[in-house]
């Protein structure tokens, strides 16, 4: 007896959960391995799974496939590559020294202190395989009061690509923007501060800086948006090319030992 064939609105739903799922992977994977080539090799990997599941999910053949797998993967290459802020959380005004007892804050405006570019310096991650002499490059410095003086803690750090700090650092105002716990972050900022907690047992946080006007929490909500729209729309055009291609269903009527109508 032949199997009863998936409906279209089924096949969408597959789609879409797979999509769910391989993105929540993604960004896992990209907040807990340390080093980028070694993410890479496991999204790699999770990916061909993906792709395993389009070619062999359509009878439209390789042309619905390619189509369902390059919908499937929008979201995960964006929820992995193209996020790098908690899309959750509260927003705060307060003294830096307050900043780390506010867990469940994830956007700040500090009434007391900002980046001191001078006091950078630059973590080297680097690459391991063959090319070992080079890496990624994070510039790190302290986020302090006017006040501070050498040997007092240093709740707040912001980081950024690169080996040296950002214009935005320097300039007026802006927002500090509590980074993801990343696995190449995390190396980094062990890397110059040797890690270790503040006085009051809590650890400091490490995060982005910002200009003021910026919404980087909405802006990845939209990036993330247009990546769900864009994978659903490949994924259902590959699940109509499959119908398409597949043609009506027979109703099993007219054949041997059914009488037609």
């Amino acid at each position: 007896m032949r199997a009863r064939p998936v409906s279209a609105a089924r096949r969408i739903g597959i789609g879409v959960a797979a999509m769910l799922g391989a993105a929540v992977f993604a960004h896992a994977v990209r907040l807990a391995v340390p080093g980028e080539a070694l993410a890479l090799v496991l999204l790699f990997a999770s990916w061909l799974v993906l792709g395993a599941l389009a070619t062999t999910a359509f009878e439209g053949g390789l042309v619905a496939g390619l189509l369902g797998l390059s919908g499937l993967l929008v979201l995960p290459l964006v929820m992995g590559f193209a996020v790098d802020v908690p899309l959750l959380g509260r927003r705060a005004t307060l003294p830096v020294a307050e900043a780390p007892a506010a867990r469940l804050t994830t956007r700040f405006r500090f009434t007391d202190a900002r980046p001191r570019p001078a006091l950078a310096r630059v973590a080297t991650i680097p690459i391991h395989g063959r090319y070992r002499q080079s890496g990624f490059a994070y510039v790190i410095a302290p986020v302090l009061p006017a006040g501070w003086r050498a040997g007092d803690p240093v709740p707040a750090w912001v980081i950024a690509e690169g080996h040296a700090p950002p214009a935005v650092w320097s300039e007026p105002g802006g927002q500090f923007i509590r980074a993801l716990p990343k696995g190449d972050h995390a190396a980094a900022f062990w890397q110059v501060t040797g890690g270790g907690h503040l006085p009051d047992g809590t650890r400091p946080i490490v995060g982005r800086w910002v200009a003021g006007e910026r919404d980087p929490v909405g802006e990845a909500w939209a990036r993330l948006g247009l990546a769900l729209a864009g994978g659903l729309l490949g994924w259902s055009a590959a699940v109509g090319l499959s119908g398409r291609r597949a043609g009506p269903v027979p109703d099993g009527r007219g054949q041997a030992g059914l009488p037609p109508d």
